[in-house]
């Protein structure tokens, strides 16, 4: 399973990642830039602990997208997580609109 995630600066990331650690086997994150309480995908890696799964940084969703999707194969999954500022350029990304 690939997470594409990212959160804002005032949650808890160390305990969302520790929570979903067990699932994710490839964390793309990415940072958030249109909202002031946004973090770059590096601020969000160092609020981090250490991940039994790999991971990689991106400076957008989509361009954590792009990444999932080509290192995906079939069967694999790719989940949006962190906050609707990951989910929606996600979705506008896979075309399926929220405008």
């Amino acid at each position: 399973t690939f997470a594409v995630a990212s959160l804002l600066g005032d949650k808890d990331a160390a305990a969302v990642a520790r929570r979903l650690d067990v699932l994710i086997d490839h964390w793309i994150l990415a940072g958030i830039h249109d909202e002031p309480r946004g973090l770059s995908a590096q601020a969000v890696a160092e609020r981090l602990p250490p991940l039994r799964g790999t991971l990689e940084l991106a400076d957008t969703v989509p361009q954590a997208c792009e990444r999932a999707r080509a290192q995906a194969v079939a069967g694999d999954r790719v989940v949006a997580l962190g906050s609707f500022h990951v989910v929606r350029p996600a979705l506008i990304w896979l075309g399926l609109g929220l405008y």
